[in-house]
């Protein structure tokens, strides 16, 4: 099956655009190169970026993918990416579970959970499946059950996108507690550099390094003290 980044250069050369014309400050001549030859992935937001600097809309996008390989099925981790609330969706998702967690309306949450597992295996997208488990995230948290299962998924998703966006850092700040210290790690450098890099995100996200503050703690629970001091200049920076 053809790379999306196939898909994509198909419509950057109908469009009569060069790689230099349409790289920018967000994506360079080069990452456009191997996008496009399917030995890089992309970040939502910056596909997005991408296709309304080229006058096409998602929908145009997925189509021309799905009319062309109609019978291969979209990889769950790009189902998102045809709906532009995508981000909006997965903030809801997590807000009502962690809402019903917080009043201590724990019976809603069974029941929300059972919805939610059901979405997940009828439409496995992104948005779904890591609704389900953060939900069961917040049943653990309050069963004093182990959480550390509940982030694979959402930890197998960050290591796939090379370039991260708003949507990416949500899953990493909604997840990081219930997740390996190794990946944390990985995962708040990675998240740092980002927001450090693009202001936009760090305001349009409305977190400005708030994931600091989480890593900060999360290092602290484990008596990582060397990491946490190092969290901690990076929140006084």
């Amino acid at each position: 099956m053809a790379s999306y980044g196939e898909t994509f250069h198909q419509l950057r050369v109908g469009k009569g655009l060069t790689l230099k014309e349409l790289a920018d400050e967000r994506a360079s001549v080069s990452f456009l190169s191997k996008f496009e030859q399917g030995q890089s992935k992309i970040s939502v937001d910056r596909l997005m970026h991408l296709l309304k600097k080229m006058n096409v809309t998602a929908d145009e996008y997925f189509f021309l993918q799905h009319d062309r390989y109609l019978n291969s099925p979209m990889p769950v981790e790009w189902r998102e990416m045809g709906a532009a609330n995508a981000l909006t969706d997965l903030t809801n998702i997590f807000l009502i579970s962690s809402g019903l967690a917080i009043r201590h309306q724990w019976k809603k949450l069974y029941a929300r959970l059972d919805v939610l597992k059901e979405n997940a295996k009828k439409s496995p997208t992104v948005n779904n499946v890591l609704g389900y488990d953060y939900g069961r995230m917040m049943l653990a948290n309050h069963t004093g059950k182990s959480i550390e299962h509940s982030s694979d998924y959402a930890v197998k998703y960050l290591k796939q996108i090379d370039d991260w966006g708003i949507y990416e850092i949500l899953v990493l700040e909604s997840f990081l507690t219930a997740m390996p210290l190794a990946d944390v790690e990985l995962f708040t450098n990675i998240a740092e550099r980002k927001l450090t890099a693009n202001e936009s995100i760090m305001y349009v996200a409305g977190m400005h390094r708030g994931f600091l503050v989480s890593s900060f703690s999360y290092f602290m629970s484990l008596d990582q003290f060397a990491l946490a001091n190092e969290t901690l200049s990076k929140m006084k920076g």
